[in-house]
């Protein structure tokens, strides 16, 4: 309203200018006056008793500004229950990457603090990593640097850090914050993704952590150690970091993972264990490599060009219970060529592709012998006896267009178990057969046994057939 008012007073003053005057530089000393009347206005200087439209009779139909236009930030009056940092707290080294995305920073591991918990990193919503051995490594003289700007999706980010001395250690780890979060550890409460080198070299040797950024965000990044080395406590250590723009936009690898990556969709099953999502290949991207589906045992090489176009990644945001069937089923738009592959795995295996370790079930509803654009198709996976993450990918072909490659996917799990404790109870141990089965007695001179029996009045149903 404050906009609106402001508005309509100037509007007034130039009309009043107008019909007085006739040339610009009268209108611009009238402008001039008028900036002078209230230059340290507050909010209700200019109207402190809301005489100037007390019954809205100026703009009763909100025509004046119908879209929002004087203010569609709402920066005239901001949400104040709404907080969101605009500065990295203190204790924070900021960087700030020259003009090729290049910076090199100067610390002292002198500086660093311990950190004794490190259960923050292993929350799932952070999820640095999940083994608490790798705590040990990360407790010790921890420094913190973020980079001062927001980063945009598809940026290489590349991080060395090398010890002066022979006898320190330096391990970093990298948290992807989002674009309105800036956290220090151990206050971090969630993160889109964070990660850390896949091995860590050791003593007086550099250390890189390397990742690639799919959706905007603030970067924070640590270097800590383990404590145990002569001059891990006092050692001068060199940060060089490099950030260059992906020429080739295709999803690399994700090792290590202890979550799903900011750019895999994840899914949630209604109490009926369905989900149903109309999407499209937009937003997506190809892998930068097709080896793992042959390694994996997903789709043979012969049939990569199936799969060779833009990737889409789901996974379901909690685990299937053991002994369960998903049913997955993809109806595309008339016309549009999509195919689909999928896994379970552990649930502390959050792999994607193309660093993709099934150590489990890979299933495809490729169809070899020819396209089918427009047919629905699908497959079946069973989890086993163990609970299972489901990962799944929506693959089109080589020169197809992501925006309009449209299509339904159709989710259902279903328990292949029924079975109680008391069913499995009643069957252990037996020494003779149960009175619902029926045994077949032998002729003793023929050998030979015969039974009779009804399936519709005398059988039963297992409650598995796992």
């Amino acid at each position: 309203m404050r906009s609106k008012l402001l508005f309509l007073f100037l509007v007034s003053v130039l009309a009043v200018g107008c019909s007085g005057r006739g040339g610009s530089s009268d209108i611009d000393a009238d402008l001039s006056d008028v900036e002078q009347v209230d230059t340290d206005a507050g909010d209700s200087d200019l109207n402190p008793d809301g005489d100037l439209d007390p019954d809205g009779d100026l703009d009763p139909d909100g025509d004046l500004d119908p879209d929002g236009d004087l203010d569609p930030d709402g920066e005239v009056e901001p949400d104040s229950d709404v907080i969101t940092p605009t500065v990295w707290p203190e204790g924070i080294t900021l960087i700030k990457l020259d003009a090729n995305g290049h910076a090199t920073v100067n610390a002292s591991l002198a500086d660093g603090v311990d950190m004794p918990s490190l259960e923050w990193a292993r929350a799932p919503e952070v999820g640095c990593w999940s083994n608490p051995l790798t705590d040990e490594f990360y407790s010790k003289n921890h420094l913190a640097f973020a980079l001062e700007d927001t980063v945009p999706a598809w940026y290489d980010l590349s991080i060395t850090v090398t010890p002066t001395e022979t006898q320190a250690e330096v391990n970093p780890y990298l948290i992807h914050m989002g674009t309105n979060q800036r956290q220090l550890p151990p206050a971090v409460s969630s993160a889109p993704f964070c990660t850390k080198p896949g091995t860590l070299p050791g003593a007086g040797q550099p250390t890189t952590l390397t990742y690639r950024l799919y959706t905007d965000g603030n970067i924070f990044f640590g270097v800590a150690n383990r404590g145990r080395w002569s001059k891990d406590d006092e050692s001068a250590i060199t940060v060089e970091v490099q950030l260059t723009a992906v020429a080739d936009r295709c999803y690399a690898d994700v090792p290590l993972a202890a979550k799903w990556a900011p750019h895999v969709t994840q899914l949630s099953l209604d109490e009926e264990g369905k989900v149903v999502l109309r999407d499209s290949l937009e937003g997506g991207a190809e892998p930068c490599y097709l080896d793992y589906l042959d390694d994996q045992y997903c789709v043979p090489t012969t049939q990569f060009d199936a799969f060779n176009g833009v990737h889409k990644i789901y996974a379901l945001s909690a685990p299937l219970p053991a002994e369960t069937y998903m049913t997955l089923t993809i109806t595309p738009d008339p016309g549009v060529e999509v195919n689909l592959y999928g896994s379970t795995i552990g649930t502390d295996n959050f792999s994607i592709p193309p660093y993709y370790t099934v150590m489990g079930s890979c299933e495809a509803s490729l169809d070899p012998r020819a396209p089918n654009p427009g047919a629905a198709e699908g497959f079946s996976i069973w989890t086993g006896n163990n609970p299972s993450n489901f990962v799944f990918v929506v693959a089109g072909r080589d020169g197809s267009t992501p925006s309009a490659d449209s299509f339904t996917i159709d989710t259902v799990s279903t328990s292949t178990s029924t079975c109680t404790e008391d069913d499995y109870t009643a069957l252990s141990n037996l020494e003779d057969w149960p009175s619902s089965d029926n045994t077949i007695s032998l002729n003793a001179t023929t050998g030979i046994g015969t039974a009779s029996g009804n399936v519709a009045t005398g059988g039963e149903k297992l409650c598995t057939l796992d």
